[in-house]
């Protein structure tokens, strides 16, 4: 079984529904050492918004990069970084950004203030991306189980549902990326650390979530519960 586009397509309409009410300004107001833009008197200066007047889901990685990296903390204000979130989260799992990165958006989530105090609305949108995006992570090849576990655990507090729904199986990719993930991150997490996945954790949920993951990777009955399901699968059938 492998994990349905559709989910994710569906929880990427329901961020552009949650954040349709905010609208793009014109300009906003950035950071003078890190925005190009017209200098104002309050020492800063005037960026102009990406994008124009153009519809949301057509501007690229390229036209966003640099307000991927920068909002919300550097440059603009909430408002300004909850009309282009959608687009930001959707770029970022789709691995379209040469940079950012989906775990540093995730981070960015946090800087403001925790998304999970934002409007219901708002606040579900992200949270059911966030769970799509990684039933569909779990279903791929583990080259990217590393990145999306960051990403996640940068994002979101509760890091239990992500760990959960990985011990669950749903796909024989879920084991496999697992398996891998421990390999890995044998050596490091004899240390008891991680390797080499980017972890934040000087502000959001990043260094409580970082000892959870390594706590559940140490976990004995982590190990087993691997086992087990790829015994299962890969115990031969007979005709």
């Amino acid at each position: 079984m492998l994990a349905d586009p559709a989910v994710l397509g569906t929880a990427t309409d329901e961020l552009y529904r949650a954040f349709a009410d905010y609208p793009r300004p014109p300009w906003f107001e950035g950071c003078a050492c890190c925005w190009a833009g017209t200098p104002t008197d309050r020492g800063v200066v005037a960026v102009t918004a990406p994008g124009g007047d153009r519809e949301l889901r057509t501007l690229t990685a390229e036209e966003l990069e640099e307000l991927a990296i920068q909002l919300p903390h550097l440059g603009g204000t909430i408002e300004v970084y909850k009309h282009y979130l959608p687009r930001l989260l959707e770029l970022a799992a789709a691995n379209a950004f040469d940079h950012p990165e989906l775990e540093i958006i995730g981070c960015n989530l946090n800087y403001a203030n925790l998304w999970t105090g934002w409007p219901a609305p708002e606040a579900g949108a992200i949270r059911g991306f966030l769970h799509a995006y990684w039933q569909d992570q779990l279903a791929g090849p583990p080259c990217r189980i590393g990145e999306a576990l960051t990403a996640v655990a940068a994002a979101d507090p509760d890091i239990d549902w992500y760990l959960d729904r990985w011990l669950a199986f749903e796909t024989p990719a879920a084991a496999r990326n697992l398996e891998r993930y421990l390999a890995d991150n044998s050596h490091a997490l004899a240390r008891g650390r991680l390797a080499d996945d980017f972890f934040v954790t000087d502000h959001g949920p990043g260094g409580p979530n970082q000892a959870r993951v390594i706590a559940w990777l140490q976990d004995p009955a982590t190990h087993a519960a691997l086992e087990k399901r790829l015994l299962r699968w890969d115990r031969p059938r007979n005709n």
